[in-house]
């Protein structure tokens, strides 16, 4: 009777175990499907800002070829002898070459949420499973 009765609590602490665990990967399931929303979100404005940033800069270059072609046109000197002294250029490219490196960081995130997504999903039908085979393990055993 007494291996009954710890066999009793060993499968209520089983019991208990796999409700807390159950418990923690459906609450980090769903912290990590709102971080998955989050960053989905934030790529698809990164992505918009992104295409108008590059926008931005197709429009200030067609505008130096412009002035360019005036220029040669007139045989008048260069206002920027380098390409460093063009700065609307310059910090239009530095502000393309940033948003690239978050949406790169971004979706490298992403990717890493949605396998811990995945993870947890597959955890949480196994949890259910042990809960069950437990439940049914204290029935037999008169728990």
């Amino acid at each position: 009777m007494a291996t009954d009765s710890r066999r009793c609590r060993e499968l209520g602490q089983n019991a208990n175990e796999a409700r807390a665990f159950l418990k923690q990967a459906v609450r980090e399931e769903e912290l990590n499907k709102q971080e998955v929303r989050k960053l989905e979100e934030f790529i698809s404005q990164s992505q918009g800002k992104l295409i108008n940033l590059e926008q931005g800069l197709s429009i200030i270059l067609a505008s130096a070829v412009d002035l360019l072609r005036s220029l040669m046109k007139s045989k008048r000197r260069l206002p920027f002898p380098k390409p460093e002294s063009a700065p609307e250029a310059i910090a239009q490219f530095k502000l393309i070459a940033d948003e690239k490196a978050q949406l790169k960081e971004a979706k490298q995130l992403l990717a890493y949420r949605r396998d811990q997504l995945a993870q947890k999903r597959r955890d949480i039908p196994y949890f259910q499973g042990a809960l069950k085979k437990n439940a049914d393990v204290q029935r037999r055993n008169g728990c």
